[in-house]
C-alpha cells in the first residue's frame, strides 16, 4: 500500500509565528506540502515585499516543499455581502492574494463563497447575484496571472454543500476551477463527506 502524501496548513501558526518559521517547522515535521494562510501578522497579502517573497521561496525550494495554495481568513472578507463596499474590498483582497501567489510560485488560491446569514435563508438568491460577478472578476484576474482557483466548502457560505458547489461551477462554466473539500465543514452541515466527494468527483 502506498503511503499517503500529507500536507499542512499554516493556519495553526497564524498568531504565534511568522510564515518563515511556520514553513521551517512544517518541513522539519516531515510534511510534503504546504498551504499558506495569508493573514496579518503571519503573512500580509496587502504588502508587496519582493525581498520577503524571495526569501520564502528559497525556504520552500531548499526544503523541497511545494506551496499548494494561499488562503485568506474567511472572517475578514465576504464576497456575498449586500454592501457593495464590502464586496469590493473582498474582490481586491483576492486580487492581491493572486499576486502574492504568483510571486511565491503557488499554483492556486483558495476561495470561499461568501457568508450568508443562517436566519435569512430567503436572501440567498439575492446574495448570489452579488457573489457571481465578484467571483467572475477574481476568476478573470487569476486566469490572467496563471493562477488556479480552488473553491472551498464552508458551513456559513452560500455554496455550503457539494451539490451547491458543483451546480454553480457547472452552470457558470468554470471547468478550470477545482474544489478544496473540507470534510469537517461538510460534517458541520450534516453532509456525508464520502457522498460529497463522490458528487464532486474529478474537481477535488
Amino acid at each position: 500500500m502506498t503511503a499517503p502524501t500529507l500536507g499542512a496548513h499554516t493556519f495553526g501558526f497564524v498568531w504565534d509565528s511568522n510564515a518563515e518559521r511556520a514553513f521551517a517547522a512544517i518541513a522539519e515535521a516531515g510534511f510534503q506540502s504546504i498551504q499558506l494562510m495569508a493573514a496579518p501578522p503571519h503573512f500580509d497579502p496587502w504588502v508587496e515585499d519582493a525581498g520577503r517573497t524571495r526569501a520564502l521561496r528559497r525556504i520552500l525550494e531548499q526544503s523541497t516543499l511545494p506551496l499548494l495554495a494561499l488562503d485568506l481568513a474567511s472572517s475578514d472578507i465576504n464576497l456575498a455581502s449586500a454592501s457593495t463596499e464590502v464586496t469590493a474590498f473582498a474582490v481586491d483582497a483576492y486580487k492581491r492574494l493572486i499576486l502574492r501567489a504568483a510571486e511565491l510560485g503557488a499554483p492556486a488560491i483558495c476561495i470561499g463563497s461568501g457568508r450568508r446569514h443562517a436566519l435569512l435563508a430567503s436572501a440567498n438568491d439575492r446574495l448570489m447575484q452579488t457573489f457571481r460577478p465578484a467571483f467572475a472578476a477574481i476568476h478573470a484576474c487569476a486566469a490572467q496571472c496563471g493562477i488556479r482557483l480552488a473553491l472551498e466548502n464552508h458551513p456559513q457560505g452560500l455554496l455550503a454543500s457539494a451539490a451547491q458547489m458543483r451546480s454553480f461551477l457547472e452552470a457558470d462554466g468554470y471547468d478550470d476551477v477545482t474544489v478544496i473539500y473540507d470534510v469537517a465543514n461538510a460534517f458541520a452541515i450534516g453532509e456525508d463527506a464520502v457522498e460529497g466527494l463522490r458528487h464532486l468527483g474529478w474537481r477535488v
